[in-house]
């Protein structure tokens, strides 16, 4: 994958207040935010932000935003999943970027702003290597604690983020969101 060429600060990240902390996740209340995102079809997790980090990347270098800076900073790569209906149908991920307020998406119609509504998450973090497998065993982990804590969350979505970039040798720090309901 392209080297991050753009500086992205904390501050465009997801923003949340930590409302409480549990026994195997935080419980967030996230911002309004604004996002740059693109929309992949498919069945694995990693696949999808490998392809969706692509695709905003060749945006921001044909669009000739990339130009504020040269870091290859650890930046928040957001990813909304909506599950496919069935154990091996199409999930749609929509890979998202923070967007600063100079971008604009209307020249790419693969490439929209979005606005991730405020919400509160139950969240939680590990690193190590990007796999679809260690994704799926951390949600799992997620959802034993939350059942074990009684509490029941939103089943139309989830998210995820990373936090550098996925081809990264020797993992990286990664979140697992679930919606409040």
């Amino acid at each position: 994958m392209a080297a991050l060429t753009r500086t992205f600060t904390q501050s465009q990240g997801p923003q949340y207040v930590l409302s409480d902390k549990r026994d195997g996740y935080e419980v967030r209340s996230y911002k309004e935010s604004k996002w740059i995102a693109t929309t992949v079809m498919g069945t694995s997790w990693k696949a999808a932000i490998d392809a969706g980090v692509g695709n905003l990347l060749d945006y921001f270098a044909r669009s000739g935003k990339n130009q504020t800076g040269t870091s290859s900073a650890i930046i928040p790569v957001v990813t909304k999943i909506v599950p496919g209906e069935g154990p091996v149908c199409h999930s749609t991920f929509e890979v998202m970027l923070a967007d600063p307020p100079a971008l604009s998406s209307d020249s790419d119609a693969s490439v929209k702003v979005v606005v991730m509504p405020p919400m509160t998450a139950y969240v939680a973090q590990y690193s190590g290597p990007v796999s679809d497998q260690i994704m799926i065993d951390e949600a799992e982990r997620l959802t034993d604690a939350l059942s074990r804590d009684g509490v029941s969350v939103s089943d139309a979505h989830y998210y995820t983020t990373t936090y550098g970039t996925v081809s990264q040798e020797g993992g990286i720090a990664m979140d697992v969101w679930f919606v409040a309901k």
